[in-house]
């Protein structure tokens, strides 16, 4: 199944013919599961059934929320009280019986059990699925603030998110007994929640931690000038500021900025960018990493799964998270005090400095996947821009360095590899002196070179074989990979393994399968990449033993003794 249609949801189809069956049991049409009653969710059933794909396709659809699909971008006008909720409606509960289509409102999926093709709902339910698409969206993402959560971890009493139409109708319910508001956020629905709050009368702080408002889409002028026209209207703006705390017990009492102002408040609108909604996935053991990791047909790990719109991650983007990814690595650094953030050429932002007892909270609060560089294994793989942005780029080095990434990550070796990836002979991310180096030569075509060094001592990599495709590199670099995990000795790195075994004799094996074991190099492999799971996103914040992320000795300070 292809998904090609990326239309912004509007219109319904008009004058679908549904097929009912008295017998279930005589339906042969396939089982279409769609996880996810929103925009994308939503706009893939109809694409389908326009398509006359209610005559392919039994279209089962789950959703958190119970409700039928509304339009999320029409909330702001609703809670300003201009739009009621009925004018915001797409697809009413109707809707779905009059074409045929099982939605099952306010059933959240929990788990997907790939092999035996169920989806298991909160209801307890087991949905058979033929072909499955999760379109499980994102959800407000909250900063790092002291206070903002229960004990229980639901957000205290008073304070928002502005993502669904329950939140909605909380703030509605919530302006009249409130004075002041403070909204986090100065992007375009920080800027819509602080107009429509002001609209009730409410007195409005927005404070947003860039310096200036809009500034994804506005330059430096255009946001003075869209600052000074919100202050007219009587809104307080705090910008180049962020909130650390959150002040009450029972109720939201106000904000403390990291310049030690309070602003005090009875009701906070966090507007502070999105995540992907990737746990389910996550959960049923297909690949995430910032969002659930698709191809160019959005499909998943599993032939069978599919994942569209904020959720999926399709060639490395997850589209419109970037930034919010940012300000969350900001916001950790300064909660957790790390010493130094750098930015590597390997596809890395490090946190370093920080302490042991930090790091499960660290990683709860971050979402993101970890650097996965623990003991002899693949570190990472280093890349230069690439063809896109370089007059002399002669393939994407980028995109094949994400690739290489992805499947290599974690996988234990005789001692650590490190690789990287050139779009052109100029080798600008010196893939000639890694341990696996691979370089684009034109028309199509890549040199795989092994056994490189730049330590103690430097060792220019010998030329494997050149291939013809992204593909087959990730093949051959995978076989040399495995034949050096089964033959070298342990901590020996690869520039003194390919001296000891011989090029030549290497080229044999993985080139010409000399010895017959190309199968079994790739089965072994592939072995490995599919037990490989993320340390932190599998309970890995949960410590193994009691002191696990407890300093190792206690810092009491100890007497000074005289030295005889």
């Amino acid at each position: 199944m292809t998904v090609t249609d990326s239309r912004v949801l509007g219109g319904r189809p008009r004058g679908l013919t549904a097929l009912h069956l008295d017998d279930d049991e005589l339906d042969t049409r396939a089982r279409l599961v769609v996880v996810g009653n929103g925009m994308a969710g939503a706009r893939l059933v109809e694409e389908v059934l326009e398509r006359s794909g209610g005559e392919q396709f039994r279209i089962t659809v789950l959703g958190d929320e119970p409700h039928g699909n509304y339009n999320r971008i029409m909330l702001s006008p609703v809670l300003a009280g201009e739009e009621g909720e009925d004018d915001i409606v797409l697809n009413s509960h109707d809707w779905y019986a009059d074409n045929g289509v099982t939605l099952r409102a306010g059933v959240r999926a929990e788990r997907i059990d790939t092999a035996a093709k169920l989806v298991h709902g909160s209801d307890g339910s087991k949905t058979p699925y033929d072909h499955l698409v999760l379109a499980t969206g994102s959800y407000s993402f909250i900063p790092p603030m002291t206070g903002v959560r229960r004990e229980d971890g639901e957000l205290l009493p008073g304070v928002y998110g502005f993502r669904t139409i329950d939140e909605t109708r909380a703030m509605l319910a919530a302006v009249g007994s409130c004075r002041r508001a403070v909204v986090m956020g100065g992007g375009l629905l920080g800027l819509e929640a602080a107009r429509a709050l002001q609209g009730h009368g409410l007195q409005v702080d927005l404070v947003h931690a860039m310096p200036w408002l809009m500034n994804a889409q506005l330059d430096a002028e255009a946001g003075a000038i869209l600052k000074r026209s919100v202050e007219q209207l009587g809104i307080t703006v705090h910008l180049d500021v962020l909130a650390t705390e959150v002040l009450g017990d029972e109720h939201v009492e106000g904000v403390v900025l990291k310049d030690g102002r309070r602003l005090d408040c009875d009701l906070l609108v966090v507007a502070a960018g999105v995540r992907p909604h990737s746990d389910l996935a996550l959960r049923s053991g297909l690949e995430v990493e910032r969002g659930i990791v698709v191809d160019d047909q959005l499909r998943t790990d599993d032939p069978d799964v599919y994942a569209i719109g904020e959720c999926a991650q399709h060639r490395g983007q997850v589209y419109g998270l970037v930034a919010p990814a940012l300000r969350r690595i900001a916001d950790v650094a300064e909660k957790y005090e790390v010493p130094m953030v750098k930015v590597t050429g390997g596809q890395r932002i490090d946190l370093l400095g920080v302490r042991k007892e930090d790091l499960p909270a660290m990683w709860d609060d971050l979402g993101m996947p970890s650097g996965y560089a623990y003991g002899k294994s693949m570190r990472t793989v280093k890349t230069c821009v690439g063809s896109d942005f370089c007059r002399f780029g002669l393939g994407d080095s980028t995109q094949l360095g994400i690739d290489m990434e992805t499947r290599f990550q974690g996988i234990e070796s005789p001692a650590k590899i490190k690789m990287a990836v050139v779009g052109c002979p100029r080798n600008c991310a010196e893939a000639y002196v890694k341990d696996v180096g691979v370089v684009a030569i034109g028309n199509g075509k890549w040199e795989v070179y092994v056994g490189g060094a730049a330590g103690a001592s430097v060792r220019k990599g010998d030329l494997l074989g050149t291939v013809g495709s992204p593909e087959e590199v990730l093949t051959l670099v995978g076989r040399f990979v495995q034949y050096y995990r089964e033959h070298a000795n342990w901590l020996e790195r690869t520039y003194d393994f390919v001296p000891r075994v011989g090029l030549e004799r290497i080229r044999q094996v993985v080139l010409e399968d000399a010895d017959g074991i190309v199968a079994d190099l790739d089965a072994n492999l592939q072995r490995s990449i599919d037990a490989y799971r993320d340390p932190w996103g599998q309970d890995g914040a949960e410590p193994a033993t009691p002191g696990q992320f407890r300093p190792s000795l206690p810092l009491v300070p100890l007497p000074e003794v005289p030295v005889r």
